[in-house]
């Protein structure tokens, strides 16, 4: 685990708008934030230092050679980017600005991009709106080259399609109680690109049956604020056993949290998929230190992908 990644699961969150009014920018910022990272995208584990793989070698960081910069020997991962306040299949967001930002990441191709999103089910149309546009685009406007534009459709057409799928694009469906993870669920196995979930903010019970296994990743974390109501499985009282249907409704502080993602950490165990506990409440407050944590809850595992 870098420095950088203490308590978050990516090395760099770059938001491509920053406007609290929900009004789309140019996202000349990100761009600009994109391209230098993948100029240096290999990161130690150790001190979170960034380097160009070409130039310094990667021998050096694999492990075998301690750092130069901390002296560890903890070895080297691409690094991860993404933004976890950002949907990029946002029904709102406009073509134009979704072009510039699928043709950014299409050109970053050193890094790892993780792309969170609550709308799955809008990837096929995005993806060819985006080609549609970036083909308009080719003869109509000087910003967009034609090479530029060609490739981006091409990229976008292979990627939906199945028939050239980005190796370093990973989509994560957020999902927060049994509900979403039914309906979002559903439309991230359509997405040739999907990882797994991000259970954050968990605020329901969720039972994942055999769709686990399918998946590759799953992200589990608490709301930042104690005063979102939990609502977690009734049980009987007698038996302790889960009722067979209906739900409570309960604080967080009470426990319900824990309950919950207790039991989606055993499922990934059982399941043999890699659990990234994100945080959790400790004393009444929200927590992302593991030291302050359950042993239990003390899980933060990465898929082989992102190794």
């Amino acid at each position: 685990m870098t420095k950088g990644t203490e308590s978050s699961f990516l090395d760099r969150n770059c938001s491509p708008w920053r406007d609290r009014a929900g009004k789309f920018k140019r996202i000349a910022d990100f761009e600009a934030a994109m391209r230098a990272a993948n100029r240096r995208p290999w990161v130690c584990d150790g001190c979170g230092f960034r380097f160009q793989a070409e130039r310094e070698g990667l021998a050096r960081y694999s492990g075998r050679v301690p750092c130069k910069h901390c002296g560890s020997r903890a070895g080297i991962h691409r690094a991860r980017v993404g933004s976890l306040l950002c949907d990029v299949f946002d029904p709102r967001a406009p073509l134009a600005w979704k072009a510039d930002f699928w043709k950014c990441v299409m050109e970053c191709d050193q890094l790892y991009h993780m792309i969170f999103t609550k709308h799955p089910e809008r990837f096929k149309d995005d993806m060819e709106a985006v080609a549609r546009f970036a083909q308009l685009m080719q003869n109509t406007d000087d910003a967009w080259p034609a090479a530029q534009t060609s490739k981006l459709a091409m990229w976008c057409d292979g990627w939906n399609c199945m028939s050239e799928v980005p190796a370093n694009i990973m989509t994560i469906a957020s999902v927060s109680n049994q509900r979403t993870l039914n309906s979002r669920g559903r439309a991230l196995d359509r997405i040739p690109s999907a990882i797994g979930l991000s259970c954050e903010p968990l605020v329901g019970w969720m039972d994942f049956e055999s769709k686990a296994p399918r998946w590759s990743w799953m992200i589990v974390g608490c709301d930042s604020s104690s005063k979102r109501l939990f609502a977690p499985r009734l049980r009987d009282r007698e038996t302790g056993a889960p009722a067979a249907s209906g739900y409570g409704r309960d604080v967080y502080r009470d426990g319900g949290y824990n309950e919950a993602a207790r039991s989606i950490i055993e499922q990934c165990k059982l399941a043999s998929v890699p659990c990234y506990h994100k945080a959790m409440f400790v004393n009444g407050r929200c927590s992302t230190r593991i030291e302050d944590w359950p042993v239990e809850f003390q899980v933060r595992e990465f898929p082989r992908e992102l190794l």
